[in-house]
């Protein structure tokens, strides 16, 4: 497998380096992994679903839509 190395900082390092440990992952490296696999899947989530909202039906973006978006978003936000 490639390698990539990334230079950081030394409070990005330790943190890395803390969070990696108390989440369970071998190193670095594999949190960083982790990461970017699910940046790609939510890409790939995202994609369908506007790819489904352009086929489907129209709906009205009205005040409360945007209110219930907002709410989501900060729910799944905060279970990070």
């Amino acid at each position: 497998m490639p390698i990539l190395s990334v230079d950081l900082p030394e409070p990005l390092k330790s943190y890395a380096e803390n969070r990696a440990a108390r989440e369970g992952f071998a190193g670095p490296g594999a949190l960083v992994e982790s990461m970017l696999a699910e940046a790609r899947n939510n890409d790939a989530e995202l994609e369908r679903l506007l790819l489904d909202g352009l086929s489907g039906d129209h709906i009205e973006a009205d005040t409360a839509l945007w209110a219930g978006i907002r709410t989501e978003a900060r729910h799944r936000s905060a279970a990070r």
